[in-house]
């Protein structure tokens, strides 16, 4: 007997709370070394009502989590304030610079994968590019150009690393975790890779050792 839709509704938004709250903890530790999350800030429920905001509204994790480090840049961002559906909106509207208005009338996640379309058609672009120009105009991932790719004065997302040089052990080894977790917690990831073509079946599990 299958589970009731509900079910998996739960569970996939624990899921989610769950990535946010791993997020948001990175996030603190990177602006104070010694911070730890407070018991009493802990609370399921608080992470819990943070993902179904940002499911609500469509919103990549990392992308959830990081507009409210931006929008509060200098103040202290509590785990409460990610669970505030008034404050996320707002933040949303004001990045979007539209009224409330037109939230309501438009599709917010369309939006939103819109933009990360057209965000990771140029991360994908500029990659290729970088490979191209190292290999007479050719396109091709090996050892050596896998090494070029990851070298941190690129800065290319883990997610374009992984898509371009699946399955490289090197890649899956250090991002293949964290990019299966990305994909599987957002859905608009999930959409504006597929209208980019990449095969969905390559974050199903790791890559296959050669």
């Amino acid at each position: 007997m299958s589970e009731p839709s509900w079910t998996k509704h739960e569970q996939y938004r624990r899921m989610v709370g769950h990535r946010i709250r791993e997020i948001y903890c990175a996030a603190k530790q990177a602006q104070e070394p010694r911070w730890k999350l407070q018991p009493r800030q802990d609370r399921p429920v608080i992470w819990e009502k943070a993902a179904e905001t940002c499911l609500e509204l469509g919103m990549d994790p990392n992308d959830y989590v990081a507009m409210f480090f931006h929008a509060y840049s200098g103040l202290v961002v509590y785990p409460n304030t990610l669970a505030s559906p008034e404050s996320a909106k707002r933040l949303l509207l004001e990045r979007r610079g539209k009224s409330a208005a037109t939230f309501v009338d438009s599709n917010a996640t369309d939006l939103l994968i819109e933009d990360m379309v057209a965000n990771l058609r140029q991360a994908f672009s500029d990659a290729v590019r970088l490979v191209c120009v190292g290999n007479n105009g050719q396109f091709r991932i090996r050892d050596r150009e896998v090494q070029q790719l990851m070298q941190p004065c690129y800065n290319i997302d883990p997610i374009v690393l992984y898509c371009l040089c699946y399955p490289h052990p090197i890649v899956d080894g250090i991002h293949g975790n964290e990019v299966r977790r990305r994909y599987a917690t957002s859905p608009v990831l999930q959409q504006a890779l597929n209208r980019l073509e990449v095969d969905p079946v390559i974050f199903a599990a790791a890559a296959p050792r050669s």
